[in-house]
């Protein structure tokens, strides 16, 4: 998923951006969590470029929670409030590339993790014992709206 915020507003602006799932990918064993996607979060710079360069955003070269307070961190710096034609590079002239990876056939026992899930996400009940989910939920919301001068 690629998104982002550019150009330059005419009038005083207030721009958010977050990123919220309230489903992740997950199987419990009552002891142990296990998420297989590792997602990744990279910047483009320069969003008009002919052939756009990503770099991984530090920090989320490799993680499994997409929840909302691990991203605040990222967007803090760009949730905020512009003056007319203000200059928002570099905060807001670029592009996010959000991606995961379900890397399979890691070990034997992620491999035994793996199968449970897809035999769930195709209808076969978990062992007993086991929790889990197979669906996700991921929202990405960006706004920009006007500010009316005091």
């Amino acid at each position: 998923v690629v998104f982002g915020v550019y150009g330059t507003a005419q009038v005083a602006s207030e721009v958010n951006i977050s990123v919220t799932s309230t489903k992740q990918v997950w199987l419990n064993d009552g002891a142990d969590e296990y998420r297989p996607l590792k997602w990744k979060l990279e910047l483009c710079v320069d969003p008009l470029a002919v052939t756009r360069t990503y770099t991984v955003v530090p920090g989320f070269e490799e993680f499994d929670d997409l929840s909302a307070t691990n991203f605040q961190n990222v967007f803090s710096n760009v949730s905020k409030q512009y003056g007319p034609d203000a200059d928002m590079t570099p905060a807001l002239n670029c592009l996010y590339r959000l991606s995961y990876e379900w890397a399979f056939e890691v070990d034997a026992a992620t491999d035994e993790l793996d199968t449970l899930l897809g035999e769930y996400a195709n209808g076969k009940p978990l062992p007993a014992g086991y929790t889990g989910n197979f669906t996700l939920d991921l929202a990405i919301n960006i706004s920009v709206d006007q500010v009316n001068a005091a």
